[in-house]
């Protein structure tokens, strides 16, 4: 985390920092947000709940549920590697929690935004089929508490004359708390894991026209993730 960290936090404070530009320069904004779930904890969040419940390297039907199960399933089952495709749906998806950004003009429409962020995720998972030896339903839930820090580069237009867009590329960590729990028939478990995931991020964001009233946006984010591969989250926030 420092050595990700790091480059980000100097770039926050050579540009706010900067003792050519005004405090004006820099415009600070406040928002509430509902979003998708992240998925990059799944992994590890899992991975550590089935090591506590059967002891790393242990034998159990536990350890039958592939903790990458959701990279796994995004391709065929492949011979070399002993990867299957594991079937599973998603019953519940949703982050929520507030954000504050300092953005500083540069050029023209463009601006360098640094952002941190508090929220609350919810997912759910099904796998209807098991997995493994283990071929009956089970059902796994992962609850988390996450912050984040990001820095990007933004672009400002308009369309249709009055819909403001905004388009935007950088990086940032997230950090995750998150408590999972898996359930079937003959499985009951429950542990916590903290996770901290570097990522490399785009949006594309557009705004009510200011003579709605409520300054209300919507944002398409994709993210990439390292180990875990791209994502993307589609959200709905409220400007203060």
């Amino acid at each position: 985390m420092p050595s990700f960290c790091t480059p980000i936090l100097v770039l926050l404070l050579v540009v706010f920092g900067n003792t050519s530009a005004s405090k004006a320069d820099v415009v600070w904004t406040y928002d509430m947000f509902l979003r998708s779930d992240e998925q990059a904890h799944v992994p590890a969040a899992l991975e550590h709940a089935i090591n506590s419940f059967v002891g790393v390297g242990g034998s159990s039907v536990a350890s039958q549920i592939p903790s990458d199960f959701l990279t796994r399933s995004r391709s065929a089952s492949s011979s070399s590697s002993g990867s299957t495709r594991v079937t599973y749906t998603q019953s519940r998806s949703r982050r929520f929690g507030g954000r504050v950004t300092a953005a500083a003009a540069l050029s023209g429409p463009l601006s360098f935004e640094g952002s941190g962020l508090l929220a609350y995720g919810q997912s759910n998972y099904e796998l209807p089929n098991g997995a493994g030896v283990h071929i009956q339903g089970i059902d796994i839930r992962f609850r988390t508490v996450s912050a984040e820090l990001d820095a990007a580069l933004s672009y400002r237009a308009t369309l249709f004359g009055s819909v403001p867009l905004k388009l935007s590329a950088g990086a940032g960590v997230f950090h995750a708390h998150t408590k999972t729990s898996v359930d079937s028939p003959i499985l009951r478990i429950r542990e916590s894991n903290r996770d901290t995931i570097p990522f490399a991020v785009m949006r594309f964001g557009v705004r009510l026209p200011e003579h709605f009233g409520p300054d209300v946006g919507a944002v398409l984010e994709i993210r990439n993730y390292a180990d875990f591969g791209p994502t993307a989250a589609f959200e709905i926030n409220m400007r203060f």
